[in-house]
């Protein structure tokens, strides 16, 4: 059980999700009360992609399982991140995401598309492309009062044009599905 201070207040604070299993939560002064996200969020890894285990802290990484071991390969990002933004606030949040794809890449080519998902949640699409690179990068951001989760696709040229051949899912296909069919 968490305590919450309120002032002078303390309070204890429990929560159910939606299996109807107990789990804590926290609320810390006067921040909007929200449940660890990690309980509902749901997605489907295509066929051909596996995790690498060596992952970073907070997000999970996926590469093409006849690529695992080269370096410089395709592969999908995924991580969720909290943010300062309603959603009623979504366009401020698009054009701060926009900027800091931008600023990273001040020579790449930036276009976006706004969107939704299966489940009719708002989908932000960002793509930087900068043709002196041998990949490009696709962002795909479901986004959520305060908090957003993404799909980052790096796409190597390459292996997106065999894929094309092979008459098989891209690397921007495969993030696209996943992006999709994302649930919170």
């Amino acid at each position: 059980m968490t305590m919450i201070c309120l002032g002078c207040l303390v309070l204890p604070c429990m929560a159910w999700n939606v299996a109807g299993e107990e789990t804590e939560t926290e609320l810390i002064n006067e921040e909007v009360w929200r449940e660890p996200a990690s309980v509902y969020n749901s997605y489907s890894i295509p066929a051909g992609w596996q995790e690498l285990p060596e992952a970073a802290a907070g997000g999970k990484v996926y590469k093409q399982s006849a690529s695992m071991q080269e370096p410089d390969s395709s592969q999908i990002c995924c991580f969720q991140e909290t943010t300062d933004y309603s959603l009623m606030e979504y366009e401020q949040l698009r054009g701060k995401l926009t900027d800091q794809v931008v600023y990273e890449d001040s020579s790449a080519v930036v276009s976006s598309t706004c969107t939704y998902t299966e489940a009719q949640d708002n989908l932000f699409v960002l793509t930087s492309d900068d043709a002196e690179r041998p990949y490009r990068d696709i962002y795909y951001y479901i986004v959520r009062d305060y908090e957003y989760f993404c799909f980052h696709v790096r796409e190597d040229r390459l292996e997106a044009e065999k894929a094309r051949e092979q008459q098989i899912d891209t690397p921007e296909e495969a993030g696209k599905k996943m992006a999709s069919q994302f649930t919170w």
